[in-house]
């Protein structure tokens, strides 16, 4: 459009999507439940920490929020069964500070995400054994 093309931004972009994956991969496969509880507590963190506040801006705080509990939701379905209610008990946490924060958005996605896990860690009924594995 008539000025000089400044491809360093698009370029850095890249290499930071690029990093942010190989990073999560990595603290993934290590160490599972602390990579994700350390990336929920830091997401919570930035939240209540931003400029805009919780219930400033919907959009970014809601985000934040619901990433975190979601990352502390995963973090729960890696962990042993004795770790998986104090997880659970974190993400609730979050969900109320954004409903105690007056996030409409963000309390009602978080409560989403947890309701979600909380349902998918329902014991299910096993199917009957086949009459021959008797």
């Amino acid at each position: 459009m008539g000025r000089p093309a400044r491809p360093e931004g698009v370029l850095l972009a890249v290499l930071a999507v690029a990093a942010g994956y190989a990073c999560g991969r990595i603290a993934g496969s290590l160490l599972p439940v602390a990579g994700a509880a350390a990336a929920g507590l830091a997401g919570f963190g930035l939240a209540c920490t931003s400029p805009y506040g919780l219930s400033g801006h919907e959009g970014p705080g809601a985000a934040q929020l619901t990433l975190a509990t979601g990352a502390l939701c995963c973090a729960a379905w890696a962990a042993p069964r004795v770790l998986r209610p104090a997880l659970w008990l974190l993400a609730a946490a979050i969900t109320l500070t954004a409903v105690v924060g007056g996030s409409t958005v963000g309390s009602v996605a978080c409560g989403a995400v947890l309701v979600c896990s909380l349902i998918a860690a329902r014991p299910r009924r096993r199917l009957p054994r086949s009459s021959r594995a008797r």
